[in-house]
């Protein structure tokens, strides 16, 4: 049997059961009560009939109470046997009631139909108000909540159950985010504007348990069949996570700014570089190229010779110092910067720098004054690099001081740091750029009219080498033209029974002396008398330079321009030392010294070799020193400096 069948069945069955209990109750009626309820039960059993079990059920138990009025109830007998019974009369009467009866069964049928209908549509109106993502709270016109979904219960923490009812005040509590205070009540700006509209702006919804929410929300009117408002629909949602990836896009939207804004810095930074750096190199090169040439005129007296050689000297010089800047940086910025570590004076940096500058003061009318421990000053660094901080300072507050300045050099020990101060009477530092005085590739003064030269590197260099060594440096000035003073503050290494002599241990190392002008160290030029040296370069000019030097010092000298020139000589002449570039076409000076160190030591294998190179980084060194080289000598090379490399490494041989 079917579902439908089955169904059916049991609405008739229970039609049946009603005419059968409608009969029955009419019997016991009138046996036990005068009142005729007959009617009373027909009406009542057709419309129960026709409600709960169909319109089908309710015509059958209409015919069946039509048919029962063939029987008297009060006599409990049959009525067509009675004298007075006419079939006409009867038939006419029935059919009168049937149509009432049909009618009846038609109204409450068509009731049923409007009613169960209803129910369906609230029943679908309110799945599908549950199932919307979005949170839905309906309400009467004066504010009283009709209906919440699942979604409203859980954002308000107000169920159906116990909001239903309520003001809506007290179920969506709504105040503006920044002022915390309550908004319009959202069912008045409906009704007041009767359109769909979107709600208070930067609304917080504060749920029954305390938590607040950030809301989106809209309001729209519900409208009966007359077109008149009968209520008010709240739609809203949880901002929360929209908000927090609108914070974080605005936050990468600011970094993507930041960045662009840094890279267009650094760029503008890079070309402002790229042009001082072109400016300050090509400065000394026009005077070594101007007096070079007058110089190879042959038409100058011997007093402009001399002061000719003099300004070569100082603007290569220069223009070496430039170069190991830009070394320098570039080390410190790839994090290749390595210190040599070991015991150091630094009084006695302080002093050689002092007596190598105190010139280059003098003569320019600045007064130089000093006030160091009485006592050594150890600490533990690179000395070189120590030197080189302080010669930054002591030289640059030189330059930036006018003639009849004064720098004062102060230096404070305690146990456990030692404080270095630069104080100068110069042209001082404006607050704006203070405060990047020790960035790389940054002068106060970057224009094509300014008044003192440099990279806007040193002061750089400065901060990074003392902060390699543990200390701090920091720049104090009260402005332009009211002098600066740079502070630098570096540990100390105490140690017992260390005496005011000048026997103190340095770390084994001379003072580098960095050269000026006015640089007062006597010659020294090493004795390589009956020492042969090979010196091999594809330059022909720097070949020929290192080729007088060293046998002006005495040594007899040999040249060669390529490495298969250079190992046949080798073989033949057997030089004491070997002097190499690296950097030349077709084989280079690694494809030469393997080639050296592949010989056996009777056919010169084991001859000692300086690397001589423009390649000065350290990956260059040890590269050098890993290929088969005693010494790596960076290019631009001092005479005295590759005499004395010479000198080592025949000592050595």
């Amino acid at each position: 049997m079917s579902e439908g069948t089955r169904s059916a069945v049991a609405r008739y069955g229970l039609g049946l059961a009603v005419f059968a209990v409608t009969v029955v109750t009419a019997l016991i009626l009138s046996r036990f009560s005068r009142l005729d309820l007959s009617l009373l039960l027909i009406l009542g059993a057709l419309i129960g009939a026709t409600w709960f079990a169909g319109r089908g059920p309710g015509f059958l138990v209409a015919i069946l109470i039509a048919l029962s009025a063939l029987f008297d109830f009060r006599t409990h007998t049959w009525r067509f046997s009675s004298p007075n019974f006419h079939l006409g009369r009867f038939l006419f009467g029935e059919v009168n009631v049937m149509i009432l009866f049909s009618i009846l069964i038609l109204l409450v049928s068509a009731r049923k139909q409007n009613t169960t209908t209803l129910r369906e549509q609230r029943e679908w109106l309110r799945v599908t108000l549950s199932s919307i993502g979005d949170a839905v709270i309906a309400t009467d016109l004066s504010g009283r909540v009709l209906f919440l979904n699942p979604t409203a219960e859980l954002l308000t923490g107000w169920t159906l159950a116990n909001s239903e009812g309520r003001p809506l005040r007290e179920i969506f509590n709504i105040v503006n985010e920044g002022s915390q205070q309550p908004v319009e009540n959202p069912v008045e700006k409906v009704i007041d504007r009767g359109a769909s509209i979107g709600l208070s702006n930067h609304t917080v919804l504060i749920s029954k348990d305390g938590i607040e929410r950030p809301i989106d929300d809209s309001g729209a009117p519900i409208r009966g069949k007359d077109g008149k408002i009968t209520g008010v629909v709240l739609i809203f949602r949880d901002v929360t996570e929209r908000r927090k990836a609108e914070e974080e896009r605005e936050r990468l939207l600011q970094r993507e700014h930041e960045a662009r804004e840094h890279a267009e810095t650094a760029s503008r930074l890079k070309d402002e570089f790229l042009a001082t750096v072109s400016h300050e190199l090509r400065t000394p090169l026009t005077a070594m190229l101007g007096w070079s040439k007058m110089l190879k005129a042959g038409n100058l007296d011997d007093e402009t010779v001399k002061r000719a050689i003099e300004i070569i000297d100082r603007n290569a010089t220069a223009q070496s110092r430039i170069v190991n800047d830009i070394l320098d940086m570039s080390r410190i910025i790839s994090g290749k910067m390595r210190l040599d570590i070991r015991l150091v004076d630094m009084r006695k940096v302080i002093e050689a720098t002092i007596e190598n500058l105190r010139p280059a003061a003098e003569a320019k009318g600045v007064n130089l004054l000093t006030n160091l421990p009485p006592n050594h000053v150890q600490l533990k660094g690179d000395q070189d690099r120590l030197q080189q901080v302080i010669w930054n300072l002591l030289s640059n507050a030189i330059r930036f001081t006018p003639s009849g300045g004064q720098i004062m050099m102060d230096v404070k020990d305690s146990d456990s740091n030692i404080e270095v101060s630069v104080k100068d009477s110069g042209i001082g530092i404006s607050k704006e750029f203070l405060p990047h005085v020790f960035d790389r590739f940054t002068q106060a003064d970057s224009s094509i009219t300014r008044k003192y030269g440099g990279l806007g590197l040193g002061l750089a260099v400065v901060r990074n080498l003392v902060e390699l060594h543990g200390g701090s440096v920091r720049a104090e000035s009260d402005g332009s033209d009211q002098g600066a003073t740079f502070t630098i503050h570096l540990p100390t290494w105490k140690a017992t029974g260390i005496g005011n002599d000048d026997s103190f241990n340095t770390g084994g190392s001379a003072l580098r002396a960095y050269e000026t002008c006015d640089d007062k160290t006597p010659d020294f030029n090493p004795d390589l008398a009956g020492l042969r040296v090979l010196v091999v370069d594809d330059e022909m000019d720097a070949l020929d330079l290192i080729s007088v030097v060293l046998t002006q010092c005495g040594a007899e000298v040999q040249t060669a321009s390529s490495t298969q020139e250079a190992l046949e000589m080798i073989s033949q002449w057997r030089p004491n030392v070997l002097v190499s570039d690296i950097g030349m076409p077709g084989e280079d000076g690694y494809v030469l010294i393997n080639k050296v160190r592949s010989l056996s030591p009777e056919q010169g294998g084991r001859t000692p070799a300086a690397a001589l190179t423009a390649y000065a980084r350290l990956e260059d060194k040890l590269k050098v020193l890993a290929a088969g080289y005693q010494m790596h000598v960076p290019k631009p090379v001092d005479p005295k400096e590759i005499a004395t490399v010479v000198s080592s490494l025949a000592a050595h041989n």
